[in-house]
């Protein structure tokens, strides 16, 4: 498979969690902790996808898909967030995410989220966990 994402969110466990279950489906996924260190990952590799939180300290997550689409990119973005309001759906649509994920969410979910966004048929029966 080889698709490469870059999971951003600025809390562990869900880093974690997230990472060890796509890395099992055979992405290839890379953390970053806030906005500014998913800013320099960007800068340095391509990702066929970002799956970022929208609530983070310094730059949000609407911030940094802004930042990520100034530069030209076509990259393909996922939202997680426990604070999904009206205003931030609208703004998020607006540039382009495809998909709002609320927190907490099962891991099948983010799973099939991807699979249809990277169009790839591959799923595992894996979890119904709750994070």
């Amino acid at each position: 498979m080889n698709n490469r994402i870059l999971l951003v969110d600025d809390e562990e466990t869900i880093r974690y969690v997230l990472k060890e279950a796509l890395v099992s489906e055979g992405y290839k996924v890379e953390v970053a902790r806030d906005a500014f260190q998913a800013m320099e990952r960007f800068k340095m590799a391509p990702y066929d996808l970002i799956i970022t939180d929208i609530k983070m300290h310094g730059m949000d997550g609407i911030q940094l898909i802004r930042e990520i689409k100034r530069s030209g990119s076509n990259l393909k973005i996922v939202i997680i967030t426990a604070y999904g309001s009206l205003e931030t759906i609208k703004e998020a649509a607006k540039l382009g995410v495809a998909e709002i994920i609320s927190k907490p969410f099962k891991i099948r979910e983010i799973k099939d989220v991807i699979v249809r966004m990277l169009n790839n048929s591959s799923i595992s029966k894996d979890t119904d966990k709750v994070i």
